[in-house]
C-alpha cells in the first residue's frame, strides 16, 4: 500500500506562512540588506530560525505592512502576490 504524505499535500496547496529575507525583499521591492536592517531596527518583526539564525517573517505581518503603508495599485499588486 502506498501512503501519502498528507502534510506535504497540505503545504503544496498553501504558500508557507514564513517568508525569507529574499521573499520579503522581492515583495517590497527592496534590497535584502534593507530588509535585514529594518528587522534589526524593529520596523519588520523577524523570527530567527535554525543554527545560522536566519531571519523569517510572518506572511501576515508583511501583508499588514502593505495594507497600512501602501495605497493604490502598487500595494494591491504586492498584496495579491502574497496570496499566491
Amino acid at each position: 500500500m502506498v501512503q501519502k504524505n498528507r502534510s506535504k499535500e497540505k503545504n503544496s496547496k498553501r504558500p508557507p506562512a514564513l517568508l525569507t529575507v529574499g521573499d520579503v525583499a522581492s515583495l517590497l521591492n527592496l534590497h535584502p540588506n534593507t530588509v535585514r536592517r529594518w528587522a534589526g531596527q524593529g520596523i519588520l518583526k523577524a523570527l530567527r530560525v535554525g543554527p545560522r539564525r536566519d531571519r523569517r517573517f510572518y506572511r501576515a505581518d508583511i501583508s499588514r505592512l502593505l495594507r497600512v503603508s501602501l495605497k493604490g495599485s502598487v500595494g494591491d499588486e504586492a498584496e495579491s502576490s502574497l496570496r499566491r
